[in-house]
């Protein structure tokens, strides 16, 4: 059910501009107008041409500030067995994985003044 709310929401906005990267190795923040996710307890990384590229535990960590400017074209799930972690498809060729290192709100995502929080240890997660 969640899920579902946030992809009509993104859905409306898409592609969303990226105008905010802010990563100083705690947690990443990714926004634009109307919008922001802050991955607060998510772990991620970069694939770039189906290639791991960097993550956020590497010492060039600091290039996801590269990604201002582009889209976020397409937000999909990255696991059928835990669909609360998100995977960010961007115009720039990117894909950022992410995997949520904590069953309370890893994540939490604003659209349009209406903000959502992933809760991987609830139920309505399968939905």
């Amino acid at each position: 059910m969640v899920l579902n709310e946030i992809y009509r929401e993104v859905s409306k906005l898409t592609p969303l501009k990226i105008s905010t990267v802010i990563w100083e190795g705690e947690q990443l923040v990714i926004g634009g107008d109307s919008w922001n996710i802050v991955f607060a307890t998510c772990w991620w990384r970069v694939l770039k041409n189906e290639v791991l590229a960097f993550g956020c535990t590497d010492n060039s960590a600091d290039k996801i500030k590269e990604i201002k400017g582009s889209n976020i074209d397409k937000i999909e799930i990255q696991s059928t067995f835990i669909k609360s972690d998100l995977v960010l498809i961007l115009s720039n060729g990117w894909i950022i994985e992410t995997f949520s290192t904590s069953s309370l709100e890893p994540w939490s995502m604003t659209i349009n003044k209406q903000t959502f929080f992933s809760n991987p240890s609830m139920p309505q997660w399968d939905t």
